[in-house]
């Protein structure tokens, strides 16, 4: 038809063409009304046939877009429309395409049957609410603006998507047969911005660049797949990108992207849910909960979630949450996730589910607050890499209820300067492991091993590298256990503490308690069934400053021992019915440094070897007191004060029982003193060829004590003494002390009297009185130095200063 002036009407019957149809050739335009009722329909003939007027519908008007695949019907120009009341139906049949370019009130049906309808305008579809239908063979093709009204995309219909779409309103891909089979797709270059209503995909598939749900500020939106559908973007998706967004995969359904957001701008508020067996969504890039808005992530059911890289609670301000639970349930990180990097992060993981990476921070920087949970059996972290918990900022890990964490790299928890670390693993079943472990490494940190829970570890660090916090472990309750198998230092380099309590226990390589210069640290381990095994154990070391208690009935286990090694400085406790340190190597205090040692109230100390100070300047003080304690040293005995440092040994209550020798060690100063207690000899010897300088017997009981086995006096021995008597009484024979045996256990020195074999009381002034019943030999006075014949003449010059009957 060429062309032509007033109202067209197409009806039932034919006014102009067959079946009720009018054909417009290509390149004519049609510029006066046409209304179509029923069945009446309108088609391009030719390449491009152009409908410029007004085209009523109350009926079911159909639209052919050609007689082939390359025509097209423009349905209006700028001043043209389409009308239509509510109820009536617009039909797009035909293999061409149908395209409306501008704004119309029309407010009917759409229905995309077979061929193509090409929205080139805004309001192209009309104000109308009902949903645009495409059905399998039909394609709808909305190129750019708003899309108010809903679209349905059935079976094998296609809908393709334009550049900077945006949509107020709900968009549903609905499929019914062979998932596989779906060819519901969109523009792969273009970008799908939902201002409003739903974006769902129902065992169909999608395919989009770029992804907005909850576009504006002031939008809500949502994008849900279920049934085995798929959405895959070329570009990017924002869920809640400067307002409300909702992401839902479940049922198998799958969504993949380059780089996603959960929560992206300011303000906004995002959430996801992955659900279900064989649901997953596939970041080739990375993934932020909570980028700077809030977001969440929920991974459940058997869900699926894997990134490049992820940040949660990226910027100042951000909220931002991972929630996995459930068996199958998998969050897989190629990189290292952050766990509050700027903004306020939570990832918990429960019932079975699990997290993989390469390393993770929880509270990164110095506004960073992270927070992780795992709980539950067969919930398990697994890091590849390094986990740093509080790396500037602050981070706690929970590992409770038979949950696990791993990480075969460093664990530093309180990394940098300024930094607050907390991890707790607490529970029977529940698993804690690492590569080596810093407690405090520049910040303060925190572990704690509670209920039955088990940490690993290689090497350990408590409070290191100057950290001025302090930093502190603690190991309580009946099966808590943490195995360091390297080396474990507390107070390394900064304050650290150890507490061992309510049956915990600790195993251990080579320890130190306050290592190097700064270093400051306490061990207390406390209570029956409390255990600290370790190879070796300095307290005080190069420098530093070490306290170990041992209380209440505890036990600490060692080959070998120090308290002030190497210009360190140490204090020991053993204190308590069956607080035991078991030394089955040597015990040195004051080893090139300062060290003191009390065994009191009913402790246990169990050495083989005993050095008390050792190296010049260096000072020793061991003391056992209090009834019930006991000392056993064994063959090697002990040596008091070598190379030119102070040892003294005080037994003031309790038993020492030595089996080898007590020994001056030489060039220092050695001090023994018995006020109390027992000493028993083993029938070993005190003193020898370097007699102890200050001996002081004032109470308590020698035992066993025999002199067979300490050499003679020599000139040069008593001479080294500025009292011969005592240098004497100290190399007396064997048959004179067994004969004098009794006098010098009744001798209290320098005060009161003393009561000989005899029973007989003489003074123990500055006059010197001696007890005359008493054998010739035996001088009483104030020292209690023997008088042996056999060396008479050595200290005769003595005897004439003596007054001796």
């Amino acid at each position: 038809m060429p062309g032509g002036t007033g109202p067209i009407t197409l009806g039932s019957d034919p006014l102009v063409g067959e079946m009720g149809t009018i054909e417009i050739p290509n390149g004519v335009t049609l510029t006066n009304f046409v209304t179509m009722n029923n069945s009446g329909a309108m088609r391009s003939v030719g390449a491009l046939g152009v409908f410029g007027g007004t085209c009523t519908i109350t009926g079911t008007g159909r639209f052919y877009g050609g007689l082939t695949a390359t025509d097209t019907l423009r349905l209006g120009n700028v001043s043209s429309a389409l009308s239509g009341s509510p109820g009536t139906l617009a039909i797009i049949e035909g293999p061409g395409t149908v395209q409306t370019n501008v704004a119309n009130d029309y407010q009917g049906d759409w229905r995309i049957d077979s061929g193509t309808l090409r929205i080139g305008h805004s309001g192209g579809f009309g104000p109308g609410t009902t949903p645009v239908v495409v059905n399998s063979g039909g394609t709808l093709i909305v190129e750019s603006g708003t899309i108010a009204r809903p679209i349905l995309v059935n079976d094998l219909g296609l809908l393709t998507l334009g550049s900077n779409l945006t949509t107020s309103a709900d968009i549903m891909l609905s499929h019914s047969g062979d998932p596989l089979s779906t060819s519901v797709l969109g523009g792969g270059v273009f970008q799908l911005m939902l201002d409003g209503g739903n974006f769902t995909v129902d065992h169909g598939s999608a395919s989009t660049g770029s992804g907005f749900v909850g576009f504006s500020p002031t939008s809500t939106a949502g994008a849900s797949l279920s049934d085995d559908a798929t959405w895959n973007l070329s570009g990017s998706l924002s869920v809640g990108h400067e307002g409300q967004g909702a992401l839902s995969v479940a049922s198998g359904s799958d969504v993949s992207n380059s780089i996603a957001h959960i929560g992206s701008l300011a303000g906004s508020m995002g959430s996801a849910t992955v659900s279900g067996s064989g649901s997953t969504w596939v970041s080739s890039g990375f993934l932020g909960v909570g980028y700077s808005g809030t977001g969440t992530l929920n991974i459940e059911n058997g869900g699926s979630v894997s990134a490049a890289s992820s940040f949660v609670a990226a910027d100042p301000g951000s909220s931002g949450e991972v929630n996995i639970t459930g068996t199958g349930s998998t969050w897989s990180v190629t990189g290292s996730p952050v766990i509050g990097e700027h903004g306020d992060g939570l990832m918990t993981l429960t019932a079975g589910g699990t997290v993989a990476d390469s390393g993770a921070f929880i509270g990164r920087f110095a506004d960073g607050v992270g927070h992780v949970t795992v709980s539950g059996a067969d919930s398990i972290w697994t890091n590849s890499g390094a986990l740093i918990v509080g790396s500037s900022g602050t981070g706690t890990l929970g590992v409770e209820a038979g949950g696990r964490v791993t990480s075969t790299g460093d664990c530093q928890i309180g990394s940098s300067a300024g930094s607050d670390g907390s991890v707790t693993v607490g529970g029977a079943g529940s698993t804690f492991e690492s590569g080596d472990l810093y407690v405090g490494f520049q910040g303060g940190g925190a572990l704690s091993v509670l209920a039955g829970a088990t940490a690993t570890a290689a090497d350990s660090s408590i409070g290191g590298a100057q950290s001025p916090e302090g930093s502190v472990a603690t190991i309580s309750g009946v099966g808590s256990n943490w195995t360091s198998s390297g080396e474990l230092a507390v107070g390394d380099g900064g304050d650290g503490s150890l507490n061992i309590a309510a049956g915990g226990n600790v195993a251990s390589g080579s320890s130190t308690i306050g290592r190097l210069n700064v270093g400051n640290g306490s061990a207390t381990v406390t209570g029956t069934g409390s255990t600290w095994t370790n190879s070796n154990l300095a307290v005080g070391y190069l420098g530093g400053h070490g306290e170990l208690s041992v209380l209440d009935g505890a036990v600490v286990t060692g080959q070998q021992g120090s308290v002030g090694n190497s210009n360190g400085t140490g204090n020991a406790v053993i204190s308590g019915a069956g607080s035991t340190w078991n030394i089955p190597g040597a015990l040195s205090l004051g080893f090139n440094g300062a060290g003191t040692l009390l065994v009191d109230s009913g402790g246990n100390l169990s050495t083989s070897l005993v050095s008390l100070g050792f190296g010049s300047g260096s000072t020793a003080t061991a003391t056992l007191s209090g009834a019930g304690s006991i000392w056993t040293c064994g063959v090697f005995g002990m040596e008091l004060g070598s190379e030119g440092a102070n040892g003294t040994l005080n037994v003031l209550g309790g038993t020492l029982t030595c089996n080898g020798d007590i020994t001056d060690g030489g060039a220092g100063i050695s001090t023994l003193t018995l006020d109390g207690g027992a000493i028993d000899m083993q029938n070993h010897a005190i003193g020898g060829v370097m007699p102890i300088d200050m001996l002081s017997f004032r109470s308590g009981a020698l035992k066993k004590c025999n002199a067979d086995q300490q050499r003679r006096r020599t000139t040069k021995n008593v001479r080294r003494h500025s009292d011969p008597e005592r240098a004497e009484f100290l190399h007396r024979s064997h048959s004179d002390r067994r004969r004098h045996a009794p006098c010098f256990k009744y001798n209290r020195v320098g005060h009161g009297c003393r009561r000989c074999d005899s029973g007989r009381i003489g003074r123990a002034d500055g006059n010197r009185q001696d007890c005359r019943t008493c054998c010739e030999q035996w001088l009483c006075c104030a020292r209690g130095f023997r008088w042996n014949s056999h060396t008479a003449k050595l200290i005769r010059a003595e005897r004439k200063r003596i007054a001796h009957g």
